[in-house]
């Protein structure tokens, strides 16, 4: 029997037969409809899963070459094998590919971060510091972000203020230890004995990164040691504030100095490897912690911004010879007006440098002695 007819009756000679008896009129409406789109369901299938398919393949072959990537990048920069281990776990966690790890230290940190807080106690957190020094992902690096507290290494040096009954205190200090959870700073003496820090909750401190700019932040204090080695521990922090963005404090002041401007010998040389001095007296007029301002009747044809000089800042207690860079000449009938940028400057020499600017504005820090 047929599943449906054409017509809905049928004739015979001299006789008109019922045609539903063969099937439904009525169906033949909707049959083919329903056919055509079973069809479209089976090839629409057939596509989504030849899709699905490839998408598969191409992400296996892209996970095997970024996988070979790593590999030999890593290769090249003498990675070691648990460092390698650690950064396809930390990838692996963050649905990454071991290589994009190894160009952005910002990504870096942010997976690790994922990866502690999912396993706060994994051993791969153990050896990070081990890892950012074999990346070379730290402080002193200018290239790569200063994303937090812990790409400071042992040994640098920072400067650290206290607030005192709304007098601020500064102290020199440097870092004698650096784990993921903590800071350890060298406390502060004061005649010959080594101050007892525990009562403050936290610390401010200044640091300045050569080829980048300065930086403040505050860490929370957990607790003081004196052995095994005396030390103030602190928690890190990734709240860091660009200084070069805030306005800076100057003081109008009237010393001499002789002013010796680097002049290259090849423009083209960005390093600055051969060079001769031309050395012009000058008077500064203007000194904030970052820049300063000097006067002079002559100078060098081949100053120009971007020029490199250096200079002595004695009336400001620092001996040591600074470095800078002329970000500004102006002219007038009579003087020549530079503005200077401090570039190489020590820790030490800034807090200095902090110290003469505060004084003049009756504002001055007490210095705690501190010996390295």
């Amino acid at each position: 029997m047929f599943p449906f007819t054409l017509y809905s009756k049928v004739y015979a000679v001299n006789y008109e037969v019922d045609g539903s008896i063969f099937g439904h009129a009525e169906a033949f409406d909707y049959y083919p409809l329903l056919a055509f789109a079973g069809l479209l369901v089976f090839l629409w299938s057939i596509f989504a899963i030849r899709k699905l398919f490839t998408r598969y393949v191409l992400q296996r072959d892209l996970r095997e070459y970024h996988q070979k990537k790593a590999i030999a990048k890593m290769d090249s920069m003498m990675v070691s094998d648990s460092t390698a281990k650690a950064l396809e776990l930390i990838a692996a966690e963050n649905n990454q590919a071991p290589d994009e790890l190894l160009n952005d230290n910002s990504l870096f940190e942010k997976s690790v971060s994922v990866f502690k807080n999912k396993y706060p106690k994994h051993e791969v957190l153990q050896g990070l510091h081990q890892i950012r020094r074999e990346l070379d992902y730290t402080f002193t690096n200018p290239k790569m972000t200063f994303f937090n507290t812990n790409m400071i290494e042992k040994g640098q040096k920072i400067r650290a203020y206290l607030s005192v009954k709304g007098e601020t205190r500064s102290f020199l200090t440097h870092v004698i230890r650096s784990s993921e959870k903590q800071l350890w700073i060298k406390p502060p003496k004061l005649k010959g004995k080594f101050l007892n820090l525990s009562k403050f909750q936290n610390i401010t401190f200044k640091i300045y990164r050569l080829g980048d700019t300065e930086y403040s932040f505050t860490l929370p204090l957990q607790l003081q040691k004196e052995k095994p080695v005396p030390a103030v521990i602190l928690s890190h922090t990734s709240e860091l504030i660009d200084l070069k963005e805030r306005p800076m404090s100057k003081v109008k002041v009237a010393y001499q100095s002789k002013i010796v401007y680097l002049i290259p010998e090849d423009t083209d040389d960005p390093f600055l490897t051969k060079y001769t001095t031309k050395a012009c007296q000058s008077t500064i007029s203007q000194i904030s912690t970052n820049k300063l301002k000097v006067v002079s009747e002559k100078l060098p044809d081949e100053v120009i911004p971007g020029s490199y000089a250096l200079f002595k800042l004695k009336e400001a207690q620092i001996d040591e010879r600074v470095k800078g860079k002329v970000v500004n000449v102006e002219q007038d009938n009579k003087f020549y007006y530079v503005t200077l940028s401090i570039l190489e400057l020590s820790e030490a020499g800034r807090l200095k440098l902090e110290n003469f600017m505060h004084s003049h504005k009756v504002e001055a820090p007490v210095s705690l002695e501190t010996k390295s």
